[in-house]
């Protein structure tokens, strides 16, 4: 037979559950002010392309998708721990109340405290959830700058301690106010002349007594109940309106030093921004939590009082057995012990955990591809990286490629060896020529040589000849060094080098032998690379270093005028 602690226990699994989808929910909300940090940052500036916002506009509204799933299924989670425990911890209530003859009083109570559990699970429960997380958007705020962040963690403090200090006053006149409410509720059964039977529902008769008897009395049960209400309510706005200034004051200081740091260039109006963002992140569930501080207390104390019953199966073997029982136990068969009712929470839980695991596996893919590759293709530049192509003039073929997709290069290095076979046999015969022309110079120089040195008066038109022999061998060595020279330059040229650092994205040459058409592109470089998960923190390491930076320059300037 199930009793009131199993049943509680598997709603504080269902709890579990939910303050755990909490953690993840909470980092989730850091997505937004990350996205207005760079949309402020990295796309509102010149020459910054559409598909940059576009990819981040992906990114946060996948993280938006998530968050929405996650909360619907803590949401959901909630709803059904709380009807759930109301329908099997009441035909608890009920069964092991009549089995130990409990007072009908006591019953009423309990009663009224698994009605205060249930409305709370169902309706305020996650922002008591909700607070253990928030420190995560203090540490985002410490980062961004620690002025902001101690700021924030002073008016966060301030919240805490407020909702501390006030937890168990509102708890205990909340208890009161159902107190007086449940006084009210009898008397109208009492004067409509209800009764109750142990198994069976109230039974209506005649209203009893005379009008004014039961004026009075009903004024007197109910100043009670509108006085601790108004004692409650009292209290309760005093507390939010403590809460509303604290928020109000921390915005308020808030923009003042990010004004100042702005000021002194060691914040961003981006940062400032995303600043005010977190803020209202970490300090609005804190308040909605103050705002439910009554409700949450009363919860608490039904919790504890639910937890405490005392069940059937713990009385002792010689208590007395009421007497509504004695005559069906005594025909009854021995009972059979059955396993307490489960909480199911598969439904929730496996759809909240594959939508995690859906955005878990983007953000793994954010840190393996890198900006190069998208920027391929979009067909334009993603934050600052940008693809250049590589192309060569000339038409020829391809003959040796030196890198590889995916490799990073610096400027110079060699790329890509065209195919030089025929231009090499090219120069090799123009150097060839030019040897040959050489050597019939050097010979026609040495015998016009020796006939000027020993002239015959019938050699002059030979040594006419000779010498006009030598003008033309001069030229045509001349138009073949130049040849040689051409040649050279184009075989310098086969050779493809990367004309800026980066890593190669794209690789149109398949392989050696290959055509090349002249203006073709051959491969691509993208620069300033990196992963996009990388880039997409880019801007709070450099907000750790703009605080680095400044915090040393401080010190420096502090020991000179020392």
């Amino acid at each position: 037979m199930p009793t009131a602690k199993t049943l509680l226990r598997q709603v504080r699994r269902a709890l579990c559950a939910v303050f755990v989808l909490g953690g993840f929910a909470a980092a989730l909300q850091l997505a937004v002010p990350l996205y207005l940090l760079h949309v402020l940052e990295s796309v509102v500036v010149p020459g910054t392309s559409v598909e940059t916002l576009a990819l981040l506009t992906v990114f946060a509204a996948g993280a938006a998708l998530t968050l929405l799933c996650v909360r619907a299924a803590r949401a959901r989670i909630l709803l059904r721990a709380a009807l759930w425990l109301d329908h099997t911890l009441g035909r608890h209530l009920v069964e092991n109340g009549l089995r130990t003859d409990r007072a009908p009083a006591a019953m009423q109570e309990d009663a009224r405290a698994l009605a205060a559990l249930r409305d709370v699970l169902a309706a305020r429960a996650l922002p008591a959830l909700d607070a253990p997380w928030l420190p995560l958007m203090a540490l985002a705020l410490v980062l961004l700058h620690p002025l902001m962040g101690a700021l924030a963690m002073l008016a966060a403090t301030t919240l805490v301690l407020l909702a501390v200090t006030q937890a168990a006053t509102l708890a205990r006149r909340t208890v009161q106010v159902h107190g007086a409410a449940a006084c009210v509720a009898a008397w109208w059964h009492g004067a409509r002349g209800e009764t109750h039977g142990p198994m069976h529902g109230p039974m209506h008769g005649p209203m009893r007594g005379d009008g004014n008897g039961a004026a009075r009395e009903w004024e007197r049960l109910n100043r009670a109940h509108i006085a601790a209400a108004y004692a409650l309510g009292r209290r309760a706005n005093t507390v939010n309106d403590l809460a509303r200034l604290v928020r109000t004051a921390a915005q308020i200081a808030l923009i003042a030093a990010g004004a100042w740091l702005i000021i002194g260039h060691e914040l961003t109006i981006a940062a400032l921004v995303a600043g005010l963002l977190l803020q209202t992140r970490l300090l609005g569930p804190l308040a909605g939590l103050i705002g439910s501080l009554g409700a949450v207390g009363g919860a608490l104390a039904a919790w504890r009082r639910l937890a405490a019953l005392p069940d059937a199966a713990s009385m002792p073997h010689d208590a007395p057995v009421p007497a509504i029982w004695e005559a069906a136990d005594a025909a009854a068969p021995i009972p059979v012990v059955t396993p307490p009712p489960r909480l199911n929470l598969r439904g929730p839980l496996a759809a909240a955990l594959a939508v995690l695991l859906l955005f878990a596996a983007g953000t793994g893919m954010a840190a393996y591809v890198r900006l190069g590759d998208i920027a391929v293709l979009a067909g334009a530049p993603v934050f600052e990286s940008s693809v250049t192509a590589v192309r060569h003039a000339e038409p020829g073929i391809g003959g040796r490629i030196h890198v590889r997709e995916g490799a990073e290069v610096k400027a110079g290095d060699l790329l890509i060896s065209l195919d030089t076979s025929a231009l090499d046999r090219r120069i090799a015969t123009l150097k060839g020529s030019a040897e040959a022309a050489r050597r019939e110079l050097r010979l026609v120089s040495q015998e016009a040589l020796a006939m000027m040195v020993a002239p015959v008066p019938d050699e002059r038109p030979k040594l006419a000849a000779l010498e006009q022999r030598t003008s033309q061998l001069e030229t045509e060595a001349q138009d073949l060094h130049a040849r040689i020279a051409l040649a050279e330059q184009e075989l310098a040229a086969s050779e493809i080098r990367a004309p800026v650092a980066g890593r190669v994205v794209s690789l149109s040459l398949r392989g050696p032998n290959a055509p090349i058409e002249p203006g073709a592109t051959l491969l691509e470089i993208a620069t300033s690379d990196r992963p996009l998960l990388t880039r997409l923190l880019e801007p709070v390491r450099r907000s750790l270093q703009r605080g680095s930076l400044t915090g040393h320059a401080k010190s420096i300037a502090g020991r000179i005028e020392m």
